[in-house]
């Protein structure tokens, strides 16, 4: 039986078990949001000129902070520490 057999579409509905959004949602076929970046701003402290720097590169940066035993390691004092070494 289907909707043309006479059954009724909320029938439908709760017998294949999905939505009426998930029924007329038409996919899109590309992602939301931003794109992945691959580098992060940079102010150098030397020159005080904004650089971009690979994502690796906060990544150690962020390793060696967390490694200092002396350093606490909450989520806010790390950026802090990286907003002081220039991370924007």
């Amino acid at each position: 039986m289907s909707i043309g057999s006479g059954m009724s579409f909320e029938d439908c509905l709760s017998i294949t078990g999905i939505t009426r959004n998930q029924f007329y949602h038409k996919p899109k076929g590309n992602k939301q949001g931003k794109p992945l970046s691959k580098d992060t701003k940079w102010r150098n402290p030397n020159t005080n000129q904004m650089e971009k720097v690979p994502n690796a590169k906060v990544v150690e940066d962020i390793c060696e902070i967390k490694g200092d035993v002396n350093q606490a390691d909450y989520y806010k004092l790390i950026c802090v520490a990286l907003c002081l070494k220039g991370s924007i």
